[in-house]
């Protein structure tokens, strides 16, 4: 997602071991998004220890990981665009973009 959408191929190779770079040192927006998406995850689950409400209406099929996809990626999109995490960096000398 961040890949194709945000940075459209485009990063900072040298920032990502810089804890005060362009990527800092904890986004705190990303990880709520992962727990809201674990929690979306969770009626969804067809698993030993847990099944979820959803799961027999759905013919006991386990589609958490379709479910949770969907939600962590609308909701990276509208963080990263929300956050500034979205500015794209200009091509790098000779690349082939």
């Amino acid at each position: 997602m961040d890949y194709y959408l945000v940075k459209c191929g485009r990063y900072d190779a040298t920032s990502f071991f810089t804890p005060d770079g362009i990527y800092r040192k904890i986004q705190w927006w990303v990880r709520i998004c992962y727990v809201i998406t674990l929690a979306v995850q969770v009626p969804f689950l067809d698993q030993l220890f847990y099944v979820g409400p959803f799961v027999r209406p759905l013919g006991d099929a386990d589609i958490s990981w379709i479910a949770g996809s969907g939600v962590a990626s609308l909701l990276y999109l509208a963080g990263a665009k929300r956050s500034g995490a979205a500015q794209v960096l200009p091509a790098a000398a000779g690349s082939a973009s």
